[in-house]
């Protein structure tokens, strides 16, 4: 066997069906690894503190990625994006050690979901903390449209990212408190076309920049009804 002694700063691992994208651990070099894409195999990760660099991890039609696999990215702490595609099933226990390592990836700027990963309202709270990511492919959203109640209280995001809420229709409730990244703007974009379904509470007190009276002007002149708004202060019907 011939062993690599160079420095990788990317690495593509595909494989036959039946075998594993295993990189041998420990592998010479991977301090300097910046990409690594497994396309088509049975992931298995290597040690994600060796890999300092990493900023880019992506799963390409790979099955069979089991919840230890996904707990093991809560060291990838400098990873940037993270990429799930043509992902044929995605276990409950898969998905619960996703969810616990997303809390660890302070850096995350861009991430696609797997289409078959069931996405609850804990995953959803847990992304709103990344307060890094810019770019969010929920494939599955609409397996949250029967969702009632959402709590996303100190979340870390911004305008662009509650507007992702707007394919909620059967929302009745919506807590947004201390939310200090979103603005009037995106309230009304989110509130208005929810209060016109079932939304009828909204809680943004603590949010920074949403002012008491800018509240009650949003109820009163943005044609608001039905819909109680708590900004802290007083609500308004």
């Amino acid at each position: 066997m011939r062993v690599f002694t160079g420095h990788l700063e990317a690495l593509e691992l595909g494989c036959p069906d039946g075998m594993y994208g295993n990189i041998p651990n420990p592998w010479p070099r991977v301090g300097e690894l910046t990409r690594l894409e497994f396309n088509k195999c049975f992931p298995s990760l290597p040690d994600l503190r060796r890999t300092p660099f990493l900023k880019k991890l992506s799963f390409h039609k790979c099955d069979r990625i089991t919840g230890v696999t996904m707990s093991h990215l809560s060291s990838a702490t400098s990873l940037e994006t993270l990429l799930f595609d043509g992902i044929a099933s995605f276990s409950k226990s898969t998905t619960r050690g996703l969810e616990s390592a997303l809390g660890e990836l302070g850096s995350l700027k861009t991430l696609r979901f797997p289409e078959s990963i069931e996405i609850t309202k804990e995953m959803v709270g847990t992304v709103a903390q990344l307060t890094e990511l810019r770019a969010l492919d929920m494939w599955s959203m609409w397996m949250l449209k029967q969702l009632r109640i959402l709590t996303l209280n100190k979340g870390k995001f911004d305008d662009e990212g509650l507007r992702v809420l707007n394919g909620l229709t059967k929302l009745r409730s919506l807590e947004l408190r201390f939310c200090n990244g979103i603005t009037m703007a995106g309230l009304g974009d989110v509130v208005v076309p929810l209060s016109q379904q079932s939304l009828a509470f909204v809680d943004v007190t603590g949010c920074q920049n949403i002012p008491v009276q800018s509240a009650f002007d949003l109820a009163q002149n943005m044609g608001v009804t039905g819909c109680w708004i708590n900004n802290g202060s007083y609500s308004v019907p």
